[in-house]
């Protein structure tokens, strides 16, 4: 009986966990699409931050090689 409290224990446990997840979750989308609707400009430029993060840990090779693409064709004389 002991272990079956236990087992019902961790079960709400990680119900609560779901639960807050998922509420996390909810309000990071509500919060992005705040930002898009008042402050595109910054909005924009964190998910394309986030994009380049991502690019960069799973294609670092490709990711350097589209950066200085950039700053070459990008650059001001």
């Amino acid at each position: 009986m002991r272990a079956l409290s236990f087992l019902l224990a961790v079960c709400l446990g990680l119900a609560a966990l779901r639960f807050a997840i998922a509420a996390l979750l909810i309000a990071v989308c509500v919060l992005l699409i705040w930002g898009a609707l008042f402050y595109a400009r910054e909005t924009i430029a964190f998910l394309c931050v986030a994009v380049a993060c991502g690019m960069m840990e799973h294609h670092p090779v490709v990711t350097l090689a589209a950066l200085a693409v950039a700053a070459l064709t990008t650059r001001k004389e």
